[in-house]
């Protein structure tokens, strides 16, 4: 029970980040896409002219999609780093690695891989 409970904290952050990159706003479904003009105002537009919008809208079809975007990536690896490590530089958890006496071994990294449940192995393998 223990160990669904671990697993449960590790998947929650992950689950929540992919809920709010892939799951959107409820308002933009693609139907709604296709039925809205260029030039047609959203109601979170209410202040900006056409024009803004359309510098806007081209703005955001340049950048990369979904976790390759900078900005996206950055908050998914704060969500995680802060439900791993109670902290949101998770730029400084690469070097993480202690036993924190939940009898799985050797915790490890920025999500958390374990010496004991041989995923950390099996990370080391894959990458050498």
């Amino acid at each position: 029970m223990k160990r669904a409970g671990l697993l449960l904290l590790a998947v929650a952050p992950v689950a929540t980040v992919a809920v709010y990159l892939l799951g959107g706003d409820s308002d933009s479904d693609a139907a709604g896409a296709d039925r809205r003009g260029s030039g047609t105002q959203r109601p979170y537009d209410k202040d900006k002219s056409a024009a803004e919008i359309k510098a806007d809208d081209e703005l955001i079809a340049d950048l990369p999609p979904g976790l390759a975007a900078p900005a996206k990536k950055d908050l998914a690896q704060q969500l995680i780093a802060s439900a791993e490590n109670s902290t949101l530089d998770w730029r400084g958890q690469y070097g993480y690695i202690e036993d924190i006496d939940d009898d799985h071994g050797y915790t490890a990294g920025i999500i958390g891989f374990c010496t004991g449940t041989h995923d950390l192995l099996t990370l080391v393998e894959r990458y050498t």
